[in-house]
């Protein structure tokens, strides 16, 4: 899929995530898009294992970043393989986007859920991390080629439901045993489905150890891992950023750090300012 020779240096595979194969490689090729006769370009492939921990479209993928291009650093996508039809599995390969997901200092899981920042990195990385949400959730989707993405109705519970019954499918088909209180979960839930204000993009898993950035500057120099977005209602976002699990608590103990950046009331305050979304 590249005219003229090309040659493939330095393939390895990438520690880090939870749902997908990643390798790196840099591609020597005539770049038609590179002003030079030959570019060196490094580059990320992303594969999905045949046992997938969250199994997702690679051109849903593929959608949501090139929505996303002009306004968050986000690595360029290349090519995609929808299907698995020159790889194993379904895969996207995009630009290799350089940065760290925590303060090489600090001690911390490779996934960067519960990373610790200091106080001079919250405060700059903080700010970003919720200007970069506000941008997300105020895209105007119809603006964008989301033709792989079901849109669902304002004034409907669609979108609820649909997550809800993707979720209940997944217990259905991969428990092991019964368990009567998912059924009552799940009951409950269908009962409670909240009605769509507003149809936002959701990125799905925004949170520390999901954006790379550099630490001499103090900026986010990529937002990654976005297989499980879509299109829908930003207070599932919100959930899911704020849950204890993805963050860590204060000195005092007491106050909630979301992804361990900006403490809980803050968040919401600032979140709600910039992207004038309640």
């Amino acid at each position: 899929h590249v005219s003229g020779e090309f040659v493939i240096h330095d393939l390895k595979w990438m520690s880090g995530g939870g749902s997908k194969l990643q390798l790196t490689f840099t591609l020597e090729w005539s770049n038609p898009q590179a002003s030079e006769h030959r570019a060196r370009t490094p580059l990320v492939l992303r594969m999905e294992p045949q046992e997938s921990l969250s199994a997702t479209s690679r051109t849903r993928e593929r959608q949501l970043i090139d929505a996303m291009s002009s306004l968050l650093p986000v690595p360029k996508v290349y090519w995609v393989d929808a299907a698995g039809t020159w790889f194993p599995e379904p895969t996207l390969i995009y630009s290799f986007a350089h940065g760290v997901t925590k303060p090489t200092a600090s001690e911390g899981r490779v996934s960067g859920v519960g990373s610790k920042f200091g106080p001079e990195l919250r405060q700059t990385l903080g700010r970003q991390f919720v200007e970069h949400l506000a941008r997300i959730h105020t895209c105007d989707p119809l603006k964008h080629d989301f033709s792989a993405f079901d849109m669902p109705q304002v004034g409907s519970t669609e979108t609820a439901l649909w997550q809800l019954n993707r979720a209940h499918r997944i217990w259905e088909e991969d428990r092991c045993e019964e368990m009567p209180l998912m059924a009552v979960a799940a009951h409950w839930l269908e009962q409670h489905l909240p009605t769509l204000d507003r149809v936002s993009v959701l990125h799905g898993d925004y949170r520390a150890g999901n954006f790379l950035f550099d630490e001499s500057t103090q900026q986010i120099t990529a937002w990654l891992d976005w297989e499980r977005g879509y299109l829908g209602d930003r207070h599932r976002d919100l959930a899911w950023i704020t849950l204890p699990l993805f963050g860590n608590y204060d000195t005092d103990g007491k106050t909630l750090l979301v992804s361990g950046l900006v403490p809980l009331e803050q968040f919401y305050e600032q979140y709600q300012k910039i992207s004038g979304l309640q």
